[in-house]
């Protein structure tokens, strides 16, 4: 089963069986796409997903102003032992109720609005510091890190396009094209249509940064980092190639803390896990331990990062086997 194919067939998936909510409307509501997601790639050999946390629950204040938002919904982590690559994304998941005229395969720039929470937006898009209500410090995780591109932050939204079929529309927060201040476009960009880390000439000098980023933009060979699509098929596809997400490296502080937060999470629910997902859970373990990410400093209970993973193993995904 596809990705595509779980989505549009939500009402199969085991965390929706028990929902009664919206089950018998058309229009199912942005949870139930959220499960689907979740489901199918905790399905899968080659991915596990925690479902640890509702969204909405864990809420942080962008640059100390309020009123305060969640990071994201949901961390999507893919790795390859045999390319020694890390990628993570923060997806935060929408849902659109109107049907698109979005034509796949596309062939020309598509594109459609979506209503955008802006101070969901301005973290995401900005790639902001924040901070855990209640503290009085930032902690060390956040956005603005020059080492990481901007596809750190994106959107995932769940559409209807005009054959009545449902897509996920993936976008970096950055490629999202304002329209008012409650609208934002998005968009399927054509491949040589490139973005820069908006960083770079402000924290380190661009010429080793340019060094640095086209190594981790480009590191596979069968291309560089998703922008955006409107084609859930090529997302998936494309976070299975190790294409989707920043690159997380080992010598970075805030990249182990971001290890080190997903696998707290992975060992918290590591029972409740099949037991093909713990051995990705294993293989994960001495994979960042062989790359060596140091997880030994983080506080994980003062964490502001989100609960809910996806953590993909691209080797396994790609050959079948680790």
């Amino acid at each position: 089963m596809a990705l595509k194919n779980a989505i549009k067939h939500w009402r199969r998936m085991p965390s929706n069986a028990n929902r009664q909510t919206h089950i018998r409307n058309i229009l199912p509501d942005e949870e139930s796409f959220f499960n689907a997601m979740m489901d199918y790639f905790n399905l899968q050999q080659f991915a596990v997903s925690i479902y640890a946390q509702k969204t909405h629950q864990k809420y942080v204040l962008p640059g100390y102003v309020r009123p305060s938002c969640e990071i994201s919904d949901v961390l999507f982590m893919v790795y390859s032992r045999q390319h020694h690559i890390t990628r993570m994304t923060h997806m935060e998941v929408k849902k659109k109720d109107v049907k698109e005229v979005v034509g796949l395969p596309l062939n020309r720039v598509s594109s459609f609005e979506h209503p955008l929470s802006m101070r969901q937006y301005q973290l995401l898009n900005r790639r902001l510091p924040f901070t855990n209500i209640g503290k009085s410090n930032f902690p060390v995780h956040t956005f603005d890190n020059p080492i990481f591109s901007d596809s750190i932050a994106s959107y995932g939204v769940f559409y209807i396009d005009s054959m009545n079929d449902w897509n996920l529309a993936y976008q970096v927060a950055t490629a999202i094209k304002p329209i008012s201040n409650r609208r934002g476009e998005f968009q399927y960009v054509k491949d040589n249509w490139k973005y820069w880390n908006k960083f770079s000439n402000v924290f380190i000098p661009p010429q080793s940064w340019q060094q640095m980023y086209s190594q981790g933009d480009n590191c596979l060979p069968l291309g560089g980092e998703l922008v955006s699509t409107l084609d859930t098929d090529v997302f998936e596809q494309e976070v299975c190639q190790c294409h989707v997400g920043s690159r997380l490296f080992p010598e970075d502080k805030v990249s182990n803390e971001i290890i080190a937060h997903t696998y707290s999470v992975l060992t918290a629910n590591y029972e409740n896990i099949p037991n093909e997902g713990q051995d990705i859970v294993d293989n994960f373990r001495n994979y960042i331990i062989e790359e060596g990410f140091d997880m030994q400093e983080v506080r994980i209970e003062d964490n502001s990062l989100p609960r809910n993973i996806v953590l993909i193993n691209a080797d396994m995904a790609n050959r079948g086997e680790e």
